[in-house]
């Protein structure tokens, strides 16, 4: 290969590279950062549900448990979620995606702790456990267990886009090496040609 060549593949793969390395970069941040909303997303509708089921709690009323859990039937990405009291006994429950399987295990566990707690199922799935509070006192936990569509979503749009901006930084880089290899291999042939 003619120098010129040389130094141009050098500085198209340099290109390469760093726009590349940014791209995956910044495409897992922002997929750390989006299943991070969607976990705090979760918390606060967790939140609410419990709150909306003080009154089945109280009277350990399950009809009115199930009313209130499937108020979570809009949101797409939910597939179950179910309602304590705070003995354990489960008062509602709600499966959008086939059979629930409810963690019960998990959920006895964090309601000892006392806390909320989340954990991923795979890639897919996010599990949460909160308990429900009224007065300051633990009256029932909440579980809900989410998919992460609304994240790969914003991922592949992301990718697309990514794809696009290297496609036209890698145009951008060899038309800048087509117009600034001459300059650099000129002082390299004169130097060359001396030093025959």
């Amino acid at each position: 290969l003619p120098l010129t060549r040389k130094v141009q593949i050098i500085i198209l793969t340099a290109a390469s590279v760093a726009l590349l390395s940014a791209s995956v970069l910044q495409l897992v941040g922002q997929g750390l950062q989006a299943r991070n909303a969607i976990r705090a997303q979760l918390s606060v509708m967790a939140d609410l549900v419990g709150q909306n089921s003080l009154g089945a709690l109280t009277f350990e009323d399950s009809e009115q448990a199930n009313r209130v859990l499937s108020s979570l039937e809009a949101q797409s990405s939910v597939e179950a979620a179910a309602v304590f009291s705070s003995s354990g006994m489960e008062l509602g429950g709600l499966s959008l995606r086939g059979e629930a399987n409810i963690p019960t295990e998990w959920i006895t566990l964090q309601r000892e702790n006392d806390h909320s707690a989340s954990r991923m199922i795979g890639f897919h799935t996010l599990e949460l456990v909160q308990p429900i509070k009224f007065e300051d006192e633990t009256i029932g936990t909440i579980f809900v267990r989410s998919n992460l569509r609304p994240v790969f979503k914003s991922i592949y749009r992301s990718m697309a886009l990514t794809a696009l901006a290297l496609l036209i930084g890698t145009i951008i880089a060899f038309g800048l090496s087509s117009l600034l290899t001459p300059a650099i291999v000129r002082p390299i042939r004169t130097l060359s040609d001396l030093a025959r």
